[in-house]
């Protein structure tokens, strides 16, 4: 439930977040459905200013998504470092790191700034990485560089 009480996220095995306008109760709205995760989606977490989602699941992948516009919300920046499920997610109570619990027995502290420090590093890039460049090291993913410019 977000930090005003008044949007709740949802998730599945589906594969998506869905997000609730909960202002009245007993007649939930559909405000959003997220997609981006691979497999089931089992934990969910807003930050403390109510205007970042964390959710997590059996993809290893934790994706913060910007709710600040319920009805468009942003992203995902994803985050893999986990090598089974992502059970659970909660931030700091300052929002700037999310902590993540796995099946691979382990617990990550995390950095939620890290569109800021990609966009920081993408400054310094001389050179897109090329699509034959991206296979050779990413053979498991589609083209997709970071930096665009």
């Amino acid at each position: 439930m977000s930090p005003d009480g008044h949007t709740l996220a949802s998730a599945g095995d589906d594969q998506t977040v869905r997000l609730w306008d909960i202002a009245e109760p007993a007649r939930p709205r559909p405000l959003a459905t997220l997609t981006g995760h691979a497999d089931g989606v089992y934990a969910v977490a807003f930050s403390s200013d109510g205007r970042t989602l964390a959710s997590a699941g059996d993809d290893r992948t934790v994706r913060l998504w910007d709710v600040t516009d319920t009805r468009r919300p942003a992203g995902p920046v994803t985050l893999s470092s986990h090598t089974d499920a992502v059970e659970s997610v909660a931030f700091s109570p300052d929002g700037r790191t999310l902590a993540t619990a796995s099946w691979d027995n382990t617990t990550r502290l995390l950095d939620t700034n890290v569109a800021q420090d990609g966009a920081r590093a993408c400054e310094h890039v001389r050179r897109q990485i090329t699509e034959e460049q991206w296979n050779r090291y990413f053979p498991d993913l589609d083209y997709a560089p970071p930096c665009t410019s």
